[in-house]
């Protein structure tokens, strides 16, 4: 967690994101999909996991079941289950599922990724998209996901990387939420995927998927003066911005664009000789 989110307790922080990500009107001013990539990235990352029909595969805070959906259709998975906070995006899930004649492959459930509520190596394969860096304690979730993980079983990270320290006004908790003031260097995801007991860590990078995660936040910015009137969060209490500043970020926003931002893809294996 940032220093700047330090006075901010940790159940606030998922309280507020998970009422930003569920809200009809973020949802359509960013996307249902707020994975930077797309599907192809989400194929990408399953074909580097090695996932085929005889995969247990957990998707962590899942949101709307997009990545889900694409791993079961795709790679034909036994099973994929989902986690998240958010009630109202689970059912947006369970239904894509069902449309996608997917049910009895997909199982999506309430859980924090802090705390996931499986029994230990459960999972061939965990992932998670575009969220590890706004959980508020990183390093409690990725052990999580090597506690859940069979011994020789797969993590693999889509996330935002910063290559520079970002200006303090890019610190508010909006920008935690939209994956800009958590984010780690690349060198920092792999130093948590090693201190979280993994091996043979890879990266790669995919710099060029972050232009949509940028017009989003450019999206965001423009229509912050309408979410703050109908969101039924106090947005300007709850995430620390102002529409008045909102505009002045907008400006300031062109400056962080300039080689800061990037998106990555990273992996690990939980060794065969570690507990």
């Amino acid at each position: 967690m940032s220093d700047e989110h330090k006075n901010v307790d940790a159940e606030t922080i998922k309280r507020c994101c998970t009422k930003f990500y569920e809200n009809d009107l973020v949802a359509m001013l960013l996307g249902e999909n707020f994975h930077p990539g797309g599907e192809k990235l989400t194929l990408h990352l399953g074909e580097k996991l090695g996932l085929n029909e005889q995969s247990l595969v957990l998707d962590v805070a899942c949101g709307a079941g997009a990545s889900a959906v694409t791993l079961a259709k795709r790679f034909d998975c036994r099973v994929v289950v989902g986690i998240d906070l958010s009630e109202k995006n689970l059912a947006k899930a369970k239904e894509k599922a069902f449309s996608a004649g997917l049910s009895q492959q997909l199982t999506f459930m309430r859980s924090d990724a802090e705390t996931i509520k499986f029994d230990d190596e459960t999972f061939d394969a965990v992932i998670c998209e575009c969220a590890l860096c706004t959980f508020p304690d990183i390093k409690t979730a990725v052990s999580e996901m090597y506690r859940v993980l069979k011994k020789g079983g797969n993590v693999g990270i889509t996330d935002v990387t910063i290559a520079n320290e970002i200006p303090q006004s890019f610190k508010a908790i909006i920008f935690h939420a939209a994956c800009i003031s958590g984010a780690l260097s690349a060198e920092g995801y792999q130093k948590i995927l090693r201190e979280g007991g993994f091996d043979d860590i890879h990266d790669e990078d995919h710099g060029y998927a972050i232009q949509e995660l940028i017009e989003n936040v450019d999206k965001l910015l423009y229509g912050w003066e309408i979410i703050r009137k109908f969101c039924d969060c106090d947005l300007e209490r709850s995430f620390g911005i102002t529409p008045e500043m909102a505009k002045s970020l907008l400006h300031r926003f062109e400056e962080l664009k300039k080689g800061t931002i990037g998106y990555g893809l990273f992996t690990g294996i939980k060794g065969v000789k570690r507990g």
